[in-house]
């Protein structure tokens, strides 16, 4: 059930099984992921695919009694437009579009801190790099690259030589997804 509500998104929007909802959370680590479901209007389906980083393929296909509700993840409106729109009626539906950032995550000193802090794996990975990293920042801190920070000088209990900053940097994209 989590592969066909969240992760391609396709949901009922009411009852009836008249309408549903596509909202994928695309995750570039899946590639790809697709669901149908079976209701008394018929048949949706939902697809995405990483095409390449920077492109997202979505395909949506609506029963002869239903329509649905598209969220094209980091889509620009000419990408709705060449997919036909937000709602669509019945028949079969594919865009191919590139995406308003890369769908590859690869962490770096240049994400902010709330970035980093976000993600246990990144934030233990660039721990061992800045002395005081959890205690010493700030709300406006977090903001902030840790490149940014690093330049200010970290505040007065938060330490990083360049040396530093570029191990951690080399540390953090090794976490690439």
């Amino acid at each position: 059930e989590w592969l066909m509500s969240y992760a391609v998104g396709l949901n009922l929007a009411e009852p009836g099984f008249a309408r549903a909802t596509v909202a994928p959370h695309v995750d570039w680590r899946l590639h790809s992921c697709a669901a149908t479901m079976d209701t008394a209007a018929g048949t949706y389906a939902a697809s995405w695919e990483c095409v390449d980083e920077t492109h997202l393929r979505v395909c949506v296909t609506v029963p002869s009694d239903g329509e649905a509700e598209v969220t094209l993840p980091l889509a620009t409106e000419e990408a709705y437009e060449e997919l036909g729109g937000h709602v669509l009626a019945v028949g079969t539906y594919e865009v191919t579009y590139e995406t308003t950032r890369p769908l590859r995550r690869v962490p770096s000193v240049d994400w902010t801190v709330a970035q980093l802090l976000d993600d246990p794996a990144v934030a233990n990975a660039a721990r061992p790099f800045v002395d005081g990293f959890d205690f010493c920042m700030s709300t406006a801190d977090q903001s902030k690259t840790l490149r940014e920070l690093q330049a200010e000088g970290l505040g007065q209990n938060v330490k990083m030589t360049d040396g530093q900053l570029e191990a951690c940097d080399a540390a953090l994209r090794a976490l690439s997804d």
